[in-house]
């Protein structure tokens, strides 16, 4: 009996579970991300969590399909695997940086514990940084042909046109050669003329006509 008590003991020590946690190696911020654990060496229905920390705070969300919603990874996900199934689990992590994470199952009072390593990452924004330079460069690259073709038309427009006004002795370049036009200064025509350019040119016919009463009154009085 006493040999039976040591062998179940020692059977204690022998039993290892195994987990083939499979995760990105880096991944960005605030990205959501899917990794696959299949355990190994254990049966019926296990707790699973994910445990990443930056500062004492879980900084790792877990997708809880039961719930259909986003948790902290600081609780478990009750009776989430199972012995030689796969699962797949989604996470997000909201810091960037290195981490060391811990894959914790537990069943019962029986824990078991796997390391794995995570980089987190900018690469979003990154993403978002070429993708800004790549729309700045077609736009530059629009604006340019754009300009080409408004060169290209300025070459087409024929620059020569009809002159539809005459000017008194204008000499106009046509072609690189002076030539003169000669105007009929008669067909000038007067288009506006001043208050005070009316009262100069009637002023003297003014003058002249006081000067004539005021000529005729001093005769009257003789």
């Amino acid at each position: 009996m006493r040999y039976i008590l040591v062998l179940i003991f020692f059977m204690g020590f022998v039993f290892a579970a195994e987990a083939d946690f499979n995760c990105p190696g880096e991944v960005s911020v605030n990205s959501e991300f899917e990794c696959s654990l299949e355990l190994t060496g254990i049966e019926g229905e296990w707790d699973v969590k994910v445990d990443i920390t930056s500062e004492g705070s879980n900084v790792a969300r877990i997708y809880n399909p039961i719930k259909d919603s986003w948790g902290s990874a600081y609780y478990y996900l009750k009776e989430f695997a199972s012995g030689g199934k796969e699962k797949k689990i989604k996470l997000k992590i909201i810091k960037e940086g290195d981490y060391d994470g811990i894959l914790k199952i537990r069943q019962g009072s029986k824990k078991e514990y796997f390391d794995f390593k995570i980089s987190v990452g900018d690469n979003l924004r990154e993403d978002n940084r070429e993708e800004k330079d790549t729309e700045e460069e077609e736009s530059d690259r629009g604006e340019e042909e754009i300009i080409k073709d408004d060169l290209e038309n300025i070459e087409d427009v024929d620059t020569t046109s009809e002159v539809q006004d005459t000017f008194d002795s204008s000499e106009i370049l046509l072609n690189g050669k002076p030539s003169i036009i000669e105007v009929d200064k008669e067909e000038i025509e007067l288009i506006y003329e001043s208050k005070n350019q009316k009262i100069l040119r009637y002023a003297p016919y003014v003058f002249a006509f006081f000067l004539i009463l005021f000529i005729g009154f001093l005769l009257f009085d003789r």
